[in-house]
Parts: C-alpha cells; structure tokens; sequence
C-alpha cells in the first residue's frame, strides 16, 4: 500500500470484488457472456451498458410472445380505477388483480445469492444503466443486501430467497441441473491486464481461498485444466 494510513483499516477486509463479466442465460436456451475489456471505469460501464441493452431484447421479446388479452386487461383495470365513485374496497381488488397480471408480463431476472454479492458490485453500473434505458428503478434494500431491483417490465430477483441455504453446488444438484461451478483463482489477479497476459493454466497453490482458507481438490483441479 502507497499510503501508510490505511492499513490500519484495509486490516478487517477480507476481500475486494471487481467487476470482471456477467453472464446471462434464458429459459428457451439463449446465452450469451459480456467481458470487460480493460481496467478502466469506462470499461465496466460498457460492459453494464451491453448487457442491459440484452436485457431490453429478452423483454421485447418476452412481451412478445405473452397473450394479447393480458395487456388489454390491464389497460380495462386502469381505466376502471379511473372512474369517478369507485368504493376504497373496490379500489383495493382492482389494484391487487392489476399488480397480478402485471407480474405475468413482467420479466423477472434470477441471480444466486445476488442480493448479496452480485448486485452490490453492479449497484454503481446497472442502476443508471437500468435507468437510462428503462425508467423509474425502484429498489427494495436492507443494510447491504438488494432485495428486489424493478423497472419498468423488468425485475431483478434472487433464487436463495427461494430456497434453504445452501452453496451454488448444491442448488444447482437440488433441482437437477447438470452444470457445475467450476473453479478460479480469486486471489491471483488484481488487474483485468493481469488477467489477459496469463496465458497458462495456472499451478493447483494459485486456487487456495484465504476467504475459506482451503483450496480446491486434485480432481477438481485437473478436470478444470483438462477442460
């Protein structure tokens, strides 16, 4: 560190997370990978700039392809909140089936523990980013974590709230999908330059977690090298 006075401080951080690729994968099979280019600010811009603009197709789409009837009760739900002496009772049954359907056409958007982790480091890019092409971001926050991220048509989700606590691995094993996380040298790179002038597997002392403080298995090891 260049600058003595913080190291007191920079003693209790465990770890610094960068944004490095997002990737995004749709239930009719449409997947697609998004790397940032360099280090630079402008870079994680853009590359949150891209994949929000993926976004925009998927939910163009989606809309596409939802039954025309669901729009045309929502616009019949809003005119009839409009009218003059609806009851606070009525009022209250028509907003409930309004928010019901809008959900149906809303294209909801699951992360794995992204309240957390994933959402927290793409808060400073995707929200502008969310607003400059759709509008009206809300978000649902407690302490650190982002509960709920919503636009206009689209809301960010996340799949642990869904489900008993548990590693990705095992979620994955959970509900039957044949994928598994593979594994990467968190601690080895501190740089995107770094990461694009390694040109070799790195060696099995280059996956140890100081997080977990163990490293991963032989096997796991040599399956991601072979691969």
């Amino acid at each position: 560190l260049e600058d003595k006075s913080n190291v007191s401080e920079m003693k209790n951080v465990e770890a610094l997370h960068k944004l490095v690729s997002i990737s995004i994968a749709c239930n009719d099979g449409h997947q697609k990978c998004f790397i940032r280019e360099d280090s630079s600010h402008l870079a994680a811009e853009n590359l949150v700039k891209e994949f929000v603009q993926e976004i925009r197709e998927i939910s163009d789409n989606h809309m596409l392809v939802m039954p025309d009837y669901f729009y045309s009760c929502v616009e019949q739900l809003e005119e009839d909140l409009q009218e003059e002496g609806i009851s606070k009772s009525e009022k209250m049954v028509l907003t409930g089936y309004k928010n019901k359907l809008q959900n149906y056409l809303q294209l909801d958007i699951y992360g794995f523990n992204s309240s957390k982790y994933d959402l927290t480091i793409l808060a400073p890019y995707l929200f502008p980013a969310l607003e400059d092409e759709f509008g009206n971001v809300s978000v649902l926050k407690k302490e650190n974590k982002y509960f709920h991220v919503k636009c206009n048509g689209v809301a960010f989700k996340d799949a642990y709230l869904f489900t008993s606590p548990c590693s990705l691995s095992k979620y994955l094993v959970k509900n039957g999908v044949q994928e598994v996380k593979s594994i990467f040298p968190y601690t080895m790179f501190h740089s995107i330059e770094e990461m694009q002038l390694q040109f070799s597997f790195p060696d099995h002392a280059n996956f140890y977690s100081d997080l977990k403080g163990e490293n991963v298995s032989i096997e796991d090891y040599n399956k991601a090298r072979t691969e």
